[in-house]
């Protein structure tokens, strides 16, 4: 029992070891945000990642992207949780019916070719201010963040 639990920790401590430097990719933009703007996420792969390989189970990099809002109150407009019957606060009129009329002014792309028709038509409003291997982030060119929209 004590060998199980010991190789349980140790395969716990190397995959979030290799999860981590995934993770301080996907986050090295952070600082880049204004106060009181607007960001989402655009991906086709919210379970890969370059040092970890596929992660069966959560998609940390969807879930993530509300970090970038965390410590700018700003507003992550990806945030679909209220939308289902599970989730404990419940809405007049049903489930969530979220529709942002604003411009977004911050748009995180991971793992997604640059080349690809999202990425592309993301260009011709934002301008790219960040990127790494797998995560590109982009702001939009007319907007004003931190304007408290």
């Amino acid at each position: 029992m004590i060998g199980l639990s010991l190789a349980h920790l140790g395969l716990t401590i190397h995959d979030y070891r290799l999860l981590n430097k995934d993770m301080r990719e996907f986050t090295s933009g952070v600082h880049l945000i204004a106060p009181n703007s607007a960001g989402s996420i655009l991906s086709n792969d919210w379970h890969g990642a370059e040092n970890h390989g596929e992660i069966k189970y959560l998609s940390p990099f969807y879930h993530d992207t509300s970090y970038y809002c965390l410590d700018s109150g700003s507003l992550y407009i990806g945030n679909y949780e209220p939308k289902y019957v599970y989730f404990p606060l419940q809405y007049r009129g049903g489930y969530w019916r979220f529709e942002y009329k604003g411009i977004i002014d911050y748009m995180l792309v991971w793992r997604m070719d640059a080349r690809s028709d999202g990425v592309t038509r993301l260009k011709n409003d934002y301008e790219l201010i960040h990127e790494t291997r797998n995560l590109m982030l982009f702001r939009h060119k007319g907007a004003t963040p931190g304007n408290g929209r």
